[in-house]
């Protein structure tokens, strides 16, 4: 039991780690090939994004972990649950996406500012993107209540951020960096295809 403990807690720190180099990674491409101001307005979304995820998490994953590590299987209540929270999920993520919107066309900074023109189309991008975090951890919270816990954190520690990778030299090759409003488009573009 204790090797497996030490085995499973080793295989999560090299995961995270990996996943921490991989998403500095993605921040530096972004920087060197899209410039500073579009990280900028990238990293505040993300942000605020993963802060309107806790509005739309709610406490689902949890109950969905719960309920899988106390039977061991994936049964009714569990796909009960994994229902509810996708269904709760949607609506919470539509309101924090019209807020977003309300927001940028209100604000007079200057990240509102730079997303007022692509705003109809990022907006949209972030809404797929809060509820696809959802799903996705919920998904984890039940590979992790059948105790394959490095199992559950690989696509979000590995896959997701080399997609993104992939994704955003992919696009800057294919087109190159031409306006801040096309490039913003594309990085949340390619955020929503990894997420």
């Amino acid at each position: 039991m204790l090797r497996a403990l030490v085995r499973q807690a080793g295989t999560i720190a090299l995961l995270r780690g990996l996943g921490i180099g991989l998403s500095v990674c993605v921040t530096v491409v972004i920087a060197r090939l899209y410039g500073p101001e579009a990280l900028g307005v990238y990293a505040y979304c993300v942000t605020v994004t993963a802060l309107a995820g806790v509005l739309v998490s709610n406490g689902w994953s949890t109950l969905l972990l719960r309920r899988v590590s106390s039977t061991g299987t994936f049964d009714s209540t569990a796909r009960a649950i994994l229902r509810s929270g996708g269904m709760v999920a949607l609506p919470v993520a539509l309101l924090s996406g019209l807020a977003g919107f309300a927001a940028i066309m209100i604000a007079d900074v200057e990240i509102a500012l730079t997303l007022r023109p692509v705003a109809i189309s990022v907006i949209p991008m972030l809404i797929l993107v809060l509820f696809s975090d959802q799903i996705s951890a919920m998904r984890m919270a039940s590979i992790r209540g059948i105790d394959r816990p490095a199992l559950a954190q690989m696509p979000e520690m590995l896959v997701r951020p080399l997609v993104l990778l992939a994704g955003i030299v992919s696009l800057f090759v294919a087109f190159g960096s031409e306006n801040a409003g096309r490039d913003l488009t594309f990085l949340f573009a390619e955020l929503v295809a990894a997420s």
